[in-house]
């Protein structure tokens, strides 16, 4: 339940909530979106990956893994890269 608060705190502040946006030369709303959102997925991939027979966040039990504090800057580091990486710029929303 804590990693999805996080998860939703990170992607928030990057959709916008901070008064920022990604932009790229060319690139439609739509594609934007959707790049966006492949790059969130891409993002939370790597904090899903887990051991075989373990389950994240179930700290406390043997043989289960849980979230470290510093998952959600992870995160978000491998988000913004994605969108770096596609050619798109964060910019003060007008």
């Amino acid at each position: 339940m804590c990693r999805g608060a996080a998860a939703l705190v990170v992607w928030g502040t990057l959709a916008g909530c901070a008064g920022y946006e990604w932009r790229k030369a060319g690139a439609t709303p739509q594609q934007v979106m959707r790049d966006e959102e492949l790059c969130q997925r891409h993002a939370e991939s790597s904090r899903r990956t887990a051991p075989a027979g373990t389950l994240p966040g179930t700290s406390g039990l043997p043989g289960y893994t849980s979230s470290s504090p510093g998952d959600g800057v992870e995160v978000t580091k491998r988000y913004v890269s994605c969108m770096e990486a596609r050619g798109y710029e964060r910019a003060k929303a007008q």
